[in-house]
């Protein structure tokens, strides 16, 4: 019996692939694999995926170049900037994927292609996504490096490629409070990390997470600060918290704040180190 080579299994799911890319029949044109393998802060071997961030549109040069000749096709074109615009529930405060990197137009444009095929195409994006991870035979995805679930049906498609795959790993973040997310935080390989905290966010500045991580403790809550915020060799793939915890805290990154000018960080430091004797203890 001949192999099965990568090609064969994403024809299987019904989605041509020319060893790079594969062939997108809405977007009438060959794009890249919609899970994106790590990035300097994740590592290499977790798989992301990532929509528009924030609750605005894009601006038609976004959609223009995102989705090119689909704009013309299209009923409503100007449906298009919210079709491919923000995702979340929300614009916070200091939100590292509406700053830094993620402004520059071609990951605008990446987002915004993204975005509109979950919303548009849901059962191509999802045979899509199950092509990948069964053909590459990746086990962890990291759901929304950047945007969040916007609709039931959107969560659902998650959580049924995670049961299809039992054996790969999910973790996500999230402002809302659709029924699915429940459902998807239920199956035994999905964690769902909350990002509303305490009438705040789960990130911010080093006295302000000292403070809410006490609070969580005193609560009895499972909470880890990432060490990302004081160890830039840390990575997703060598951690296992986002899976296995229910509040994971970060330090505010990709905007002006500079933590080292910042009188609390050496006592943030110690509080982050003192997780890691915990464990060993």
């Amino acid at each position: 019996m001949a192999r099965q080579t990568r090609k064969d299994v994403f024809a299987a799911y019904g989605i041509k692939y020319d060893g790079k890319h594969i062939y997108c029949e809405p977007l009438q044109k060959w794009i890249p694999l919609l899970l994106v393998n790590g990035n300097k802060k994740i590592g290499k071997g977790v798989y992301h995926f990532s929509i528009t961030a924030g609750n605005a549109p894009v601006s038609s040069e976004v959609v223009r170049k995102a989705i090119g000749a689909v704009v013309d096709s299209w009923n409503d074109p100007d449906q298009l900037r919210f079709m491919c615009g923000g995702t979340c529930s929300c614009n916070c405060p200091g939100c590292y994927a509406q700053a830094g990197h993620y402004v520059k137009s071609n990951v605008r444009a990446s987002l915004a292609w993204r975005t509109f095929l979950v919303r548009a195409f849901l059962d191509w994006s999802e045979r899509a996504i199950d092509a990948q991870i069964a053909a590459l035979n990746i086990k962890m995805v990291r759901i929304h490096a950047a945007g969040d679930f916007f609709s039931n049906e959107y969560v659902m498609m998650w959580a049924r490629i995670a049961e299809r795959h039992p054996d790969t790993i999910f973790w996500t973040y999230t402002k809302t409070a659709f029924l699915a997310v429940k459902y998807f935080d239920s199956l035994p390989n999905c964690n769902v990390v909350k990002s509303l905290v305490n009438g705040g966010f789960n990130f911010g500045r080093a006295g302000y997470l000292i403070r809410l991580y006490h609070e969580l403790v005193k609560a009895g809550k499972s909470v880890w600060i990432c060490r990302c915020g004081i160890d830039k060799n840390q990575h997703c793939n060598t951690c296992h918290h986002c899976f296995s915890s229910e509040y994971v805290l970060f330090l505010e990154h990709g905007t002006d704040y500079r933590p080292e000018q910042d009188p609390d960080y050496p006592e943030f430091v110690a509080l982050v180190n003192s997780q890691v004797e915990d464990q060993a203890a």
